[in-house]
């Protein structure tokens, strides 16, 4: 399996790709969810696809600790709660994913 980082042409003046790890092995990964599933007791958890990253990237690559977090709307930006507790706890974060 290949894992591709999409990189685009157009940038804002100053903006840049994040910084990436050379490894995944070792490192604690988050995932901030806007959509989230509801499972059969009503209980919101991780959208189906970030479930099998989180599985994929595990196994193939050694991640070690995975944070999940669920936006309160998908159409928002993250508190800065929930931002903080991803930067201050994360290696990388998944912010969605295009399914």
């Amino acid at each position: 399996m290949r894992i591709m980082v999409p990189n685009t042409t157009f940038r804002a003046p100053g903006a840049g790709l994040a910084p990436r790890p050379g490894t995944l092995r070792g490192k604690t990964l988050g995932f901030l969810d806007g959509w989230g599933f509801r499972e059969d007791d009503g209980a919101v958890s991780m959208y189906p696809l970030m479930r099998e990253l989180k599985s994929i990237l595990s196994a193939q690559f050694g991640v070690a600790n995975f944070i999940w977090l669920k936006k309160a709307n998908v159409a928002r930006k993250a508190s800065a709660h929930q931002i903080e507790e991803l930067v201050g706890a994360c290696d990388v974060v998944i912010n969605g994913e295009a399914a």
